[in-house]
């Protein structure tokens, strides 16, 4: 096994503990930061300890009272980690309030028996795998396939596995601030751009597009839905695709994941190469780990996105704002056209497993991130919506997923 890099966090007040800490991962075969043996006097700490958590593969957390929960320069290196998705073991050394966010994790007691909690600390250490972070060369042969299919603009952004702050703001937030609850959400492509009209109409258009039954099979809508398919209220090019329905989206991604040599039957989503994001994976690259209520952080800003605020009364190209984007890079999840994704409304807010996703009925599915018509309230990132699939409307779209 390739040598592991630890950086211990902990409040100073621990430091005999930390220093227990290094000595056994030492003995044991890991390579160890803490910022007392390997920062000297005379060198720049922030830099140094900005670097070492850079380098690191996972860190060990001394959670006490005086690493929790306020104490800045400890929030500080764990938050970095988890931004990163790198593992956090945590050692609880005390009996202390933990930060909501570390509620899940690599979790050892070592208040009554330190040496016990040491042992399997190791063992956790050698056995629980990393994040291996994907392949940009493969993001990017992925998404020039997509592009030479259905063209500009198309790219995908990793969103990492890990704990998600997901779901409506509570009323009072709690002392920690806390909006949600946290949900564990697995790595997945999402596309940076809502599909848009002229990306649809290729589908549309192409002898074994929209017209072919495979991309209807064993779906629950009549035949004449799919017969009456209305043109885009705004059919411009690089605007995101409009007027669609539950079932139109869906049938685009059984074409577009057949097209890239992947399965298209019901029976098999796993082996789907595209398809619609659930609702939890929408909300998780929408909001990142730090549970942002918009895509760009917690304060509304009506220059970072299509909503009524605007009065644009229409929608407006997918690329217009960057600086609305989503922590991880993804464009356009505020206003603009309604998403479907892939979720049943009933279904309570986890991250399912797609092949417990039932497609085959009518039941209305969850909508995410208001449209050009919507107030700042109503696209909250973490607002989902009732439609029933055979809706059509001016202001629905979609974007779609793969899996990492």
């Amino acid at each position: 096994m390739t040598e592991q890099y630890i950086f211990i966090s902990y409040a100073h007040n621990d430091v005999l503990i930390a220093e227990k800490v290094e000595r056994y991962l030492i003995k044991n075969g890991f390579r160890v930061f803490r910022d007392a043996t390997n920062i000297h006097s005379d060198d720049a700490w922030t830099q140094k300890i900005n670097i070492a958590l850079n380098q690191t593969d996972r860190m060990v957390l001394l959670l006490s009272n005086h690493s929790m929960p306020d104490r800045r320069e400890v929030e500080n290196e764990w938050a970095f980690f988890q931004r990163k998705n790198k593992p956090i073991h945590l050692l609880y050394i005390e009996e202390c309030e933990i930060h909501y966010r570390l509620a899940i994790g690599h979790y050892i007691d070592a208040k009554l028996n330190l040496a016990t909690a040491l042992r399997q600390l190791v063992i956790d250490l050698k056995n629980i795998p990393p994040y291996q972070p994907p392949n940009p060369d493969q993001i990017k042969t992925y998404s020039d396939e997509i592009r030479k299919i259905i063209g500009e603009p198309f790219d995908f952004c990793p969103i990492p596995p890990g704990e998600y702050l997901l779901g409506q703001p509570e009323n009072s937030a709690n002392a920690n601030g806390r909006r949600g609850n946290l949900v564990s959400v697995d790595g997945f492509y999402m596309a940076k751009y809502p599909i848009t009209s002229a990306q649809f109409q290729r589908f549309y258009q192409v002898s074994d597009g929209f017209k072919d039954r495979r991309w209807r099979e064993d779906l629950a809508a009549t035949p004449d839905h799919y017969l009456r398919l209305q043109d885009h209220a705004f059919p411009i090019n690089r605007h995101p695709c409009n007027t669609i329905s539950w079932f139109d989206a869906i049938a685009f991604c059984r074409w577009l994941s057949y097209r890239l040599k992947g399965s298209h039957r019901l029976e098999n989503i796993v082996e789907w190469k595209i398809r619609l994001p659930t609702d939890a994976e929408w909300e998780a690259a929408a909001r990142g780990f730090e549970g942002f209520l918009y895509p760009w952080g917690d304060e509304f800003c009506s220059n970072f996105c299509n909503t009524l605020e605007n009065s644009i009364e229409g929608p407006t190209p997918v690329d217009q704002f960057p600086d609305g984007a989503s922590p991880f890079g993804v464009m356009d999840m505020c206003g603009n056209v309604w998403e479907w994704t892939f979720s049943n409304w009933t279904a309570p807010l986890a991250n399912l497993t797609v092949d417990k996703i039932d497609l085959r009925n009518d039941q209305n599915r969850v909508a995410k991130g208001g449209s050009w018509g919507s107030s700042a309230t109503t696209a909250l990132a973490s607002n989902r919506v009732p439609k029933t699939p055979m809706f059509r409307n001016p202001n629905h779209g979609f974007r779609i997923v793969a899996g990492s």
